[in-house]
């Protein structure tokens, strides 16, 4: 009988770390012309008059991996932004008004304010990463953000300086 408990609780877990891992991973379709805001998790982006039809595919991957030589020290999951369009072809170069944003608390609100906390973007091409244009967007009831318009589909974080 605990043999039988034991291979339960190993399925239920291997089944709860499955839904776990697949709830980091969120795909939306977007329209031409379309203002929204997609998220996945406590990160997210916003199109503002999109110019592309297509699929968004927002994932939260782990932070405390090392990726470049020199990083910040992030305070949350990266988010991965991807994009193809309506063809299915990948998209590297946004055009038109994307952002990117990252759900702030007042700790986060007061690290920004103070000039010790920003966005981060991945720059592969270097292997570096580089400070966003980052900025305070106050959502009334629903909170505020740190957001950054961005220009690359790829790799953001929220880190400290």
């Amino acid at each position: 009988m605990t043999l039988k408990k034991s291979v339960l609780t190993a399925v239920v877990i291997v089944l709860a770390f499955t839904l776990i891992a697949a709830s980091l991973q969120a795909t939306y379709p977007i329209k031409k012309g379309e203002t929204v805001s997609l998220a996945s998790g406590r990160a997210g982006v916003t199109y503002v008059k999109s110019q592309y039809s297509g699929t968004v595919t927002l994932t939260r991957k782990d932070s405390s991996k090392k990726i470049a030589e020199e990083q910040p020290e992030f305070t949350q999951m990266h988010l991965d932004v991807r994009f193809k369009d309506s063809k299915g072809n990948r998209i590297k170069h946004v055009l038109g008004a994307v952002y990117v944003y990252f759900m702030a608390r007042d700790k986060d609100v007061r690290a920004f304010e103070a000039g010790e906390l920003a966005i981060y973007f991945y720059d592969t091409w270097t292997g570096e990463w580089t400070e966003c244009n980052t900025f305070l967007v106050s959502a009334g009831t629903k909170g505020q953000s740190l957001a950054c318009r961005i220009r690359v589909y790829g790799l953001y974080g929220l880190g400290k300086k």
